[in-house]
């Protein structure tokens, strides 16, 4: 807990002084700052350097035969450039619960100590790069925006140690606070100039502590949500 204070509060620093930073100014015209810049898809929706995004977001572990982990968040990210970023901050609450697949197999195999990690609750600072920016036209008319991004970064988790003795007796073992990896791709949509919808896939590979040693444990996750970015012009 004492890790997660000194990280928020270090968050909460870098955060201030980027918002007391010097911010680019856009030109009025958009097409003389597409002509100066090179930009090779003209008329873009919108131009992210200097713009903070805020994003709320909801996700599940599609691949984890033993738990079933939701996750339930939102993403703060300030853009410095068009292609980079910092997401300042990327927290979940995660709704944890075995599933029938592990009972049954404790069941049918009698096993009397099967341990899993599960996730209590995330919280991780990432780099954001967004290397592609197009638009595609959907029916001869609609123009369809939008954005793909990699993330890069580390945080930590809340986590607990499960342990399944038999299908109907489940107990904690372990709680305790753990460092994360994280890393992923995603794809934003843009429906106007200040907001949009994303689809995000990351994996958070968690150190965390099963039978008594501690090892990565990966937590694959797809995540969809809404996306605001301010001040939009």
């Amino acid at each position: 807990m004492k890790s997660f204070i000194l990280l928020s509060l270090l968050l909460s620093t870098v955060a201030l002084t980027a918002f007391s930073a010097p911010q680019l100014v856009l030109p009025e015209n958009q097409s003389e700052f597409e002509k100066e810049t090179g930009t090779v898809v003209r008329n873009k929706l919108y131009y992210k350097p200097g713009k903070f995004e805020f994003a709320a977001t909801a996700g599940l572990m599609p691949y984890d035969d033993v738990n079933n982990q939701n996750f339930l968040g939102a993403k703060a990210t300030w853009h410095w450039t068009d292609y980079w970023g910092w997401e300042m901050i990327d927290a979940h609450k995660v709704f944890a619960s075995t599933t029938g697949w592990a009972k049954n197999l404790v069941d049918n195999k009698n096993i009397s100590n099967l341990q899993t990690a599960q996730l209590n609750y995330i919280a991780a600072s990432n780099i954001v790069f967004s290397p592609f920016y197009g638009k595609v036209r959907i029916f001869g008319s609609s123009l369809v925006y939008f954005d793909l991004y990699t993330v890069l970064g580390a945080g930590f988790a809340g986590t607990k140690t499960i342990k399944l003795s038999d299908p109907n007796l489940e107990s904690t073992v372990r709680t305790g606070f753990d460092p994360l990896i994280d890393f992923g791709i995603g794809f934003k949509f843009f429906l106007n100039r200040s907001m949009g919808v994303m689809l995000d896939l990351r994996d958070y590979l968690v150190f965390s502590e099963t039978y008594g040693k501690r090892s990565p444990k990966s937590n694959y996750t797809v995540f969809v949500g809404v996306n605001f970015f301010l001040p939009n012009f």
